[in-house]
C-alpha cells in the first residue's frame, strides 16, 4: 500500500484497493502518490476500486477548494467513521432482495442469496466513471435555491453562524447547533466539512445576499 514515504513523483496511474471507513488523511496520502507534478508528466490517473472517492467526496472537494489546513483538521477527526449511507449495516441485509438477515444466518430465507464469506474474492461487474470533486457538485443546494452565493458553502456557514449568534439567547454552543441546522437546510444532502464547525465567526465577511438566504 503506497502512502507516506513512497517518493516516485512521475507515477501516472494508481489503483485504490483498500477501503477506509475513517482515515481521510490516508486517502489523500494515497492520491498524492499519483497526483504529484514531475517533469514531462501531463496527467495523473487514479482508479478507485475501493469506494474511497465516494466515501470522502465532500471532504476531498473541500480540501481541493480550501487547501491543506482542512486536511490537518481532518486528521484529528480520523477516529470518526465516514461512509456512504447505503453501506450502513450492509452486512445485515440480503444483497439480492434487501431483506434483513439475522447475523448468524448465511442464507437469505426469502430469495436464497448467500452471504459471501469473509475474505472470499467476489467478481462484480463495474463501470468506469469520472468523479467530479467540485464544491458545487459535492454541496448541492436544496431544490429551488439558485442564488450565486450558494457556490460558497463556507461563506454560507459563516453567515448562518453570524445570524444565529446575533439572534440566539442560549449561548454559543446552542447558536452553533442552530446554525448547523440552518446550513443543513440549505445543503440537505451534505455534511459540514470537518473542522469548520469550530471556526470563529467573521461577521465582517457576511454579504447581503447570504444574509437574506439564511434569514
Amino acid at each position: 500500500m503506497l502512502t507516506k514515504g513512497f517518493d516516485v513523483p512521475d507515477v501516472r496511474c494508481g489503483i485504490s484497493c483498500r477501503p477506509y471507513r475513517k482515515s481521510f488523511s490516508s486517502h489523500v496520502q494515497e492520491l498524492g502518490r499519483v497526483m504529484r507534478i514531475a517533469d514531462g508528466k501531463d496527467f495523473g490517473l487514479w482508479l478507485d476500486h475501493s469506494g474511497n472517492c465516494v466515501t470522502f467526496a465532500e471532504d476531498t472537494a473541500w480540501l481541493f477548494e480550501h487547501g491543506v489546513d482542512s486536511l490537518s483538521s481532518a486528521q484529528k477527526k480520523d477516529s470518526e467513521a465516514r461512509e456512504p449511507a447505503e453501506r450502513v449495516k450492509q452486512k445485515y441485509f440480503c444483497g439480492e432482495c434487501g431483506l434483513q438477515m439475522e447475523p448468524h444466518h448465511d442464507t437469505c430465507l426469502s430469495c436464497g442469496w448467500r452471504r459471501p464469506k469473509y475474505g472470499e474474492i467476489q467478481v462484480v461487474e463495474g463501470e468506469l466513471i469520472d468523479v467530479d470533486f467540485s464544491i458545487r457538485n459535492a454541496f448541492e443546494p436544496r431544490k429551488g435555491l439558485r442564488a450565486k452565493c450558494l457556490d460558497d458553502p463556507r461563506a454560507i456557514w459563516n453567515t448562518a453562524l453570524a445570524y444565529c449568534l446575533s439572534n440566539g439567547r442560549k449561548g454559543d454552543e446552542a447558536s452553533r447547533k442552530w446554525a448547523y441546522g440552518v446550513w443543513r437546510g440549505i445543503y440537505p444532502g451534505s455534511k459540514l466539512p470537518y473542522g469548520l464547525y469550530e471556526t470563529a465567526c467573521e461577521p465582517a465577511r457576511v454579504q447581503v445576499d447570504e444574509w437574506q438566504l439564511v434569514e
